[in-house]
C-alpha cells in the first residue's frame, strides 16, 4: 500500500472526526441557542451536508480497510460509492459556501484580527483536505479495479 493511500485514510479519519464534532456543535447550538419560534429551514442543508461528509469519510475508510488492495467492489457497492461521491461534492460546495458567506459577513462587520486569520487558515486547510479526499476518492475505484485485474492475471499465470 502506497503512502498516498495511507494519507488518504488519515485524511478521512481527521476529516470525518472534525466534521462529526462540527455536526455535534451545530446540533447543540440549534437546540440551545436558537429560539423554538425561529425557522431553521435554511440551516438544514448545512446540517445534512455535515452528515453526508461524515458518512462519506466512514464509507471511504470502510473501503480502505476492507476492500483494498485486491477485493473488487460489487456493482451495488460501486453505485453506492458513486452516489456517495456526488453527495460529497454537493456537500462540500454547501459547506464551503456557507462558511465563505459567514466569514464574509463577519469581515464586513468587524475589524480584521488574529482570530480571522485562524478562521481563514482553518477554511483553507479544510478546502485542501476536501479536494485531496475528493480527488483520491475518484481515483480509488480505478485503483481497486486495476489491482483486481492484476491479481486475476497473476492467479491465471500460476495455474
Amino acid at each position: 500500500m502506497t503512502i498516498k493511500w495511507k494519507v488518504f485514510a488519515l485524511a478521512n479519519y481527521i476529516f470525518g472526526l472534525l466534521y462529526f464534532i462540527l455536526l455535534v456543535y451545530a446540533m447543540r447550538f440549534t437546540v440551545e441557542a436558537v429560539p423554538p419560534s425561529e425557522d431553521l429551514t435554511p440551516f438544514f442543508p448545512f446540517l445534512a451536508s455535515l452528515i453526508i461528509v461524515v458518512f462519506n469519510s466512514v464509507f471511504n475508510l470502510y473501503i480502505f480497510h476492507f476492500r483494498l488492495p485486491d477485493k473488487p467492489l460489487s456493482r451495488r457497492m460501486a453505485r453506492l460509492y458513486l452516489v456517495s461521491t456526488i453527495l460529497f461534492i454537493i456537500s462540500l460546495i454547501i459547506i464551503f459556501a456557507s462558511f465563505f458567506l459567514s466569514v464574509r459577513d463577519e469581515l464586513t462587520s468587524v475589524q480584521f484580527d488574529n482570530s480571522h486569520y485562524l478562521l481563514l487558515t482553518f477554511f483553507f486547510l479544510n478546502l485542501l483536505a476536501g479536494i485531496f479526499i475528493l480527488v483520491n476518492q475518484l481515483l480509488l475505484r480505478k485503483f481497486i479495479e486495476k489491482n483486481n485485474d492484476s491479481s486475476l492475471d497473476t492467479s491465471m499465470k500460476e495455474d
